[in-house]
């Protein structure tokens, strides 16, 4: 019977984790690229278990009873969104435009619309995609906060437990599986349309995000 809430967490953090938005973007892209992409992993396991884990606490009911603090997140999260994913546009439109200057193989890999970043610019990056992203702090706290409250206090450790390990399973899976491609993806035409790409789903989701402040 124990294992009954375990699974009921793995089983929706899967759900809420596997479409293809602006944090799995943005492990996809360090995986390509090679590029402190399990610390970039790490970084946004460590957000969802901490946002996972404040789910039992009942900041899912603050949340919803204070408009003001989930209009909050919007606002920074369709401002970074709006930055990031006009960045990777614009570098990616450039890119293609200057496609008949010569460049050897290895700026081609690293060149620059995939902009290297520190460990601490991964970092920075990791967390704002995680925290300043209100879809996933709806999905982990409200969501997940709204189903664990439903099993007994003794059961809801192991719910929340399983949604982390999803995240866990997931993120560096997502990681491992980009990193073993980014051997195929040589192409500056292929790094170009992943650029573009990448900044059509932020750019995508900071849209959906604006209607959802309206």
């Amino acid at each position: 019977m124990t294992s009954i809430p375990l699974r009921a967490g793995m089983t929706l953090g899967f759900s809420l984790i596997i479409s293809l938005g602006p944090q799995n973007m943005f492990l996809i892209r360090q995986g390509l690229k090679r590029e402190y992409a399990y610390l970039a992993a790490l970084v946004c396991l460590l957000c969802d278990a901490f946002l996972i884990a404040l789910s039992g606490t009942g900041l899912s009911h603050l949340i919803l009873q204070f408009p003001i603090l989930k209009n909050t997140l919007l606002i920074f999260g369709i401002v970074f969104l709006l930055v990031y994913g006009g960045r990777s546009l614009l570098s990616g439109y450039k890119n293609i435009k200057n496609q008949n200057k010569n460049l050897n193989l290895n700026e081609t890999v690293i060149s620059p619309s995939c902009t290297t970043l520190s460990i601490g610019g991964i970092i920075i990056t990791g967390l704002s995609f995680s925290i300043l992203n209100p879809q996933a702090i709806i999905d982990t706290v409200v969501l997940i906060g709204g189903v664990v409250n439903q099993y007994p206090i003794q059961s809801q450790h192991l719910f929340i437990l399983g949604a982390i390990t999803s995240s866990l399973i997931w993120f560096y899976g997502l990681t491992t599986l980009s990193r073993s491609f980014s051997r195929y993806l040589k192409n500056p035409i292929l790094w170009n349309g992943l650029e573009i790409i990448s900044g059509l789903v932020m750019v995508g989701f900071a849209v959906k995000l604006i209607f959802l402040a309206i």
